[in-house]
């Protein structure tokens, strides 16, 4: 998949760790590659919502409060 995505796989690992934020031709293209009908270029935070922490701040917290995962 990185190699269709035009990125190094080091790179993808970072973005799914959260320690680095995909830029948006990066979630173009991802977007593109697995076929997610635009999941990752409308997931990031635009330029005026802050940070990305502050973009996922409602998720922390849900996750904070879960219990039980279920699948």
């Amino acid at each position: 998949m990185s190699a269709r995505a035009i990125m190094s796989r080091t790179h993808i690992a970072h973005i799914e760790a959260g320690r680095r934020r995909p830029s948006l031709e990066d979630a173009r293209r991802l977007d593109q590659v697995l076929t997610t009908g635009g999941v990752f270029e409308n997931f990031l935070p635009t330029q005026g919502e802050g940070s990305v922490d502050e973009h996922f701040a409602e998720a922390l917290e849900l996750e904070r409060q879960a219990t039980v995962i279920r699948t």
